[in-house]
């Protein structure tokens, strides 16, 4: 798995990915509505953009809320992968790598919140984008 996450990362930063201004505007929106809605700290969400996630409720709402905004989520709370897989190739512009990311990080558990935090996590640890 350690050789996986490190293939994917050395692809990613040699593919230069990084989210367009669009895209960057898009997920400011959503963290913004979302905070609103979640009531989620500012800080909580920078610190998980940073990496440092928080295993706490209300940032896992908020990271629902942003998915379900997103189209990652429906509204059932059920990851909807083939969106994923699309904004993945949108961003890194390759196709096996994409359905590799969502094959490991893609995985729906027992709720919404904890899908969402699950799949945050890994793809933040796979890639290093901020997607909340």
């Amino acid at each position: 798995m350690k050789f996986v996450t490190i293939f994917i990362f050395g692809v990613i930063a040699a593919s230069n990915a990084e989210l367009t201004i669009d895209q960057l505007k898009k997920l400011a929106s959503f963290r913004e509505a979302c905070m609103k809605e979640t009531g989620v700290q500012l800080e909580l969400v920078k610190a998980a953009a940073r990496g440092s996630i928080s295993d706490d409720t209300i940032l896992k709402k908020h990271m629902v809320c942003v998915f379900k905004k997103a189209g990652f989520m429906d509204g059932a709370g059920k990851l909807q992968t083939e969106n994923i897989k699309q904004k993945i190739i949108d961003v890194i512009g390759d196709a096996d790598l994409a359905n590799q990311l969502v094959n490991n990080c893609g995985k729906q558990v027992a709720t919404p919140e904890q899908t969402a935090f699950e799949s945050y996590k890994c793809f933040y640890e796979e890639t290093n984008l901020p997607v909340i």
